[in-house]
């Protein structure tokens, strides 16, 4: 029999994932990003233990979701983030996550022979289509104003 503390614990936990489980859906799932503009393509060239890295990654697949997901894996292992963008110091926000994945991703499709692009572009943050960005600009401090006023992503173009 399980003991009243035990039970506790269990209604505890129970009502926590719940209200993960709530998050989720009213906000995670939510979000969604919009294309405002197109951002100029800075080209990156890959040192050659980063190409050799890549295509080793890459060897077991051709299917551009899987290419995808490991391209963002290796991203997500070579940089981190910092306000100001230093590719070579391996520090980005995110202009330069999206410059550096662009540039990934458009070097494996030309590696697979895939006919997709990959390019930064630009744009806005929405929660079940709200833009978040004029509610960002009310609450954050002037001196950070610039840094939340867009986000930069990738957008991946099938040329067929």
């Amino acid at each position: 029999m399980i003991g009243k503390e035990s039970r506790a614990y269990l209604k505890r936990g129970c009502l926590l994932l719940s209200i993960l489980c709530v998050m989720y859906f009213l906000f995670i799932h939510g979000l969604s990003l919009r294309k405002t503009d197109n951002r100029p393509f800075v080209s990156y060239s890959f040192t050659e233990a980063e190409a050799k890295d890549l295509q080793t990654r890459l060897e077991s697949t051709s299917d551009e979701m899987e290419i995808i997901k490991r391209c963002n894996e290796f991203v997500c292992e070579e940089l981190s983030f910092y306000r100001k963008n230093n590719l070579k110091m391996r520090k980005a926000n995110c202009v330069g996550y999206a410059q550096y994945t662009s540039a990934l991703l458009n070097y494996a499709f030309k590696y697979k022979r895939l006919r997709s692009k990959a390019g930064p572009v630009v744009g806005q943050v929405h929660l079940y289509g709200f833009n978040l960005h004029p509610l960002t600009m009310l609450i954050v401090p002037n001196n950070l104003k610039s840094f939340f006023k867009d986000h930069d992503f990738v957008e991946i173009i099938k040329e067929n």
